[in-house]
């Protein structure tokens, strides 16, 4: 194993995510009374610093070689654990000298190995790391400025009780080792197994390519890094939990998670889940995309990222012209693809049934789902799919020659050469277009001609809308105040439908909040509907639609309500620990209802189960079901949904405009 796989092995161990370590910092971690206790087992496995627990006094504060020391010590176990093809099998690998090399050179050698580390300090190291060698970077934070031995210590040790032997699988390209769940070790975990070789230089706007196989046993325990994109943080209604982990950022991406139960059963229904992010963001370490209640309900959940951006939907001429397909962009989706071949080869390991796949995902990965029931290449690949706030039924996709010519004036003089040359960080100055794109390869023609043309994969679907998606989705703002500005958006978006609109809809001031809510809760399920009425002439199996209104507790709630993303972790059952003050028991009966309409989705292709409420399939008769706190059947009523379909029928939305 070279400096460089080793050195990524113990940033990885490092970012380790339990209930007591988080990729966040140190300062999410007990350190008071267990410190000893983690240096003398650390010790024991030759991790700890100096040849005697009294060497290594917890309370002390950490200095630069003893954190180099430690690190190179890491390296080593997971050197010996994977069982390293130089033959280097030592738990106890004196990695000193190494560590200091690396650091010498990262740092110009200009630093002492008796300063005392402050939290910043650490960062800096940790980041120089990833810089210079390519892989994640950890940041710890301590609540006081300089860090103490034991503070790591306890890092280091939690590390080495969650790895687990019993989670080893055997894959194509090599063997994996995961670690149980922390509450009762029941549900084996696998985060960061690649899925496909890192799409840079050459590769870079590529289709992916296969992983090279690797020697001994792969950790599988920490994130990879999310896709090259803008540095996130939470904004708007999106909190801590509905954001990336501070994983870093590198186009070494193309890595999955697995979710799985530790046990002998077979052939238990497959969900793979597809981020959010409207194609220039996101990943799937996000908190609220967790899979450890699929999986403890007998579900392998697996969670993919994929190319964003500029690096994972460019379309060019020079990139059309070198490629086998003569056309451009779509990477991103490309990407999905080959994590679903991955999928298909691999997860019977897991004890997930490769016939019975679900994919899922919402907002962006929604739009996915939309592609990949449309394209030709994802035949045999899934059975069920369920898309979560976006529906392009009614899109005129862009073609990838019409996105080059945009994108033409994006890039002025750059040549493709040149791109593949700079920095990713330097793309994402770029001002190109991220979207999927007709090119005649993945996708041949738009969602709805692929369903009438009988071209689409014959899948059972669900798919649905949360109010909150008005403000993304919907041609009418929720912030419009007055009844004057309300029936001038309508005349703007509706053209020579608007008065008979305004004749369905009209509006008094003191009423004006309610009528705006209705008319995009309207247009976004008969948006829906129109889908479910395209499936259902064309013969295609049942699609069941959901409208979800429930408004997630919080601080933010009275004002953003039930907000794009907020039903996702009630589909999923992952209630943030973030949010424990203000879940209440109506909550958790929600997500018990949505879960269990999902898992049975999952299962046969229908929602319906014992002590639910009844949902039937849509057929296009405006007809869907509201998840609420009584979850009910609802319907458009049936003037202003003939209205909302002569209106949808001519109106087509264009990517360019």
């Amino acid at each position: 194993m070279g400096r460089r796989g080793v050195i990524s092995l113990l940033l990885a161990a490092c970012l380790i995510s339990g209930p007591e370590i988080q990729a966040r910092g140190f300062n999410d971690i007990n350190v008071s009374s267990n410190n000893q206790q983690a240096i003398e087992k650390l010790s024991l496995k030759g991790v700890a610093v100096g040849t005697g627990h009294n060497a290594f006094k917890p309370e002390r504060e950490l200095i630069l070689a003893e954190l180099m020391t430690f690190l190179g010590r890491i390296a080593g176990e997971s050197a010996s654990i994977n069982a390293s093809a130089t033959g280097n099998q030592s738990k106890g690998w004196f990695a000193g000298s190494m560590s200091w090399g690396i650091e010498a050179g990262l740092l110009d050698g200009k630093e002492t190995g008796h300063e005392k580390l402050t939290a910043a300090r650490t960062n800096d190291i940790l980041k120089r790391f990833s810089e210079d060698l390519g892989v994640q970077s950890v940041q710890a934070a301590a609540k006081k400025t300089l860090i103490t031995r034991g503070e790591v210590s306890v890092a280091l040790s939690k590390l080495s009780d969650l790895r687990d032997e019993a989670t080893r699988r055997e894959l194509t390209d090599g063997k994996i080792q995961g670690y149980l769940s922390a509450n009762d070790k029941s549900i084996a975990i696998y985060k960061g197994i690649p899925y496909a070789a890192a799409p840079v230089g050459e590769l870079r706007w590529k289709a992916p390519q296969p992983v090279k196989p690797w020697n001994g046993v792969r950790d599988t325990i920490a994130w990879s890094a999310s896709a090259i994109q803008p540095a996130q943080a939470p904004f708007w209604s999106w909190s801590e939990e509905f954001i990336i982990e501070d994983t870093g950022y590198s186009e070494d991406s193309l890595y999955l998670n697995v979710w799985a139960k530790n046990d002998q059963v077979r052939n238990k229904p497959v969900i793979v889940y597809i981020h959010g992010g409207g194609f220039t963001s996101g990943g799937s370490s996000v908190e609220v995309y967790d899979g450890e209640y699929m999986a403890s309900q007998d579900a392998v959940y697996v969670s993919i990222n994929y190319r964003v951006g500029i690096l994972g939907f460019l379309a060019t001429e020079e990139l059309s012209a070198e490629s086998d397909t003569g056309s451009s962009g779509n990477y991103g989706l490309m990407d999905q693809i080959k994590a679903l071949k991955w999928v298909q080869e691999n997860i019977a390991q897991f004890g997930g049934d490769p016939s019975n796949v679900t994919i899922m995902g919402q907002s962006a990965g929604s739009f996915s789902v939309n592609a990949l029931v449309a394209s030709p290449l994802y035949k045999g690949l899934f059975s069920k799919a369920v898309g979560m706030s976006f529906n392009i039924v009614n899109w005129d996709l862009s073609t990838s020659e019409e996105m080059a010519k945009v994108n033409a004036k994006a890039l002025g003089d750059l040549t493709l050469k040149e791109l593949r040359a700079m920095p990713a960080e330097e793309l994402l100055k770029l001002e190109t277009r991220s979207l999927p794109v007709i090119d005649g390869y993945v996708l041949k023609e738009n969602y709805d001609e692929a369903i009438k043309n009988g071209r689409s994969n014959k899948v059972e679907l669900m798919s649905g809308m949360v109010p909150g998606d008005a403000f993304l989705l919907s041609p009418i703002s929720p912030m419009i105040a007055t009844v004057e500005d309300y029936q001038k958006a309508v005349k703007t978006a509706f053209g020579d439908f608007a008065d008979r609109f305004l004749a369905l809809y009209p509006a008094e001031e003191r009423k004006l909040p309610q009528v705006i809510e209705e008319i995009n809760k309207d247009q976004m399920m008969a948006l829906q509907n129109l889908l479910a009425q395209i499936r259902a002439a064309s013969g295609d199996k049942a699609t069941y639609l959901y409208y979800f209104t429930h408004v997630m507790p919080g601080p933010e709630s009275a004002v953003y309500g039930a907000f794009h993303t907020s039903d996702v972790p009630y589909f999923l059952n992952k209630f943030s620990d973030l949010r424990a003050a203000y879940w209440t028991k109506t909550d958790y009966a929600i997500g018990n209802v949505a879960s269990q309409y999902l898992l049975n989705f999952a299962r046969t292709g229908n929602p319906n189960g014992k002590g639910l409420p009844t949902w039937s399939p849509a057929t296009g008769a405006n007809d869907y079901l509201e998840i609420s706190e009584k979850s009910s059947l609802q319907k458009i009523n049936e003037e202003k949904a003939a209205l909302w379909t002569a209106y949808l029928n001519q109106k087509h939305y264009s990517q360019i405009h």
